[in-house]
């Protein structure tokens, strides 16, 4: 039997990363309200506002962060998010590369 899919994650800012790990899902809040990201998604850009980044890792961990304008890319499987401002409000933050 095999778990959800996944896909890589990326969330930085001006000066650090934040998270960079797997992840099963991904909800961002968008200029318009709210965006669900899942594996294999279909390529999309767009403007982020001021809410809550909820990322689900496989284990059924979340995480949240309250965000501040941004950006997401969504593409090859893969999510981008570049946001100004960002705050941890529960979970931990995943895994970084070394460096």
């Amino acid at each position: 039997m095999t778990g959800p899919a996944e896909f890589e994650l990326v969330v930085i800012t001006h000066d650090r990363i934040v998270f960079h790990g797997q992840v099963v899902s991904v909800v961002v809040p968008g200029v318009s309200g709210s965006i669900g990201i899942m594996a294999h998604h279909t390529p999309i850009v767009a403007s982020l506002g001021r809410g809550i980044l909820t990322v689900y890792s496989a284990d059924g961990s979340e995480s949240e962060w309250m965000v501040n304008l941004g950006l997401l890319e969504v593409s090859a499987n893969a999510a981008s998010i570049l946001v100004e401002e960002i705050s941890e409000i529960s979970g931990q933050e995943g895994p970084v590369p070394p460096g």
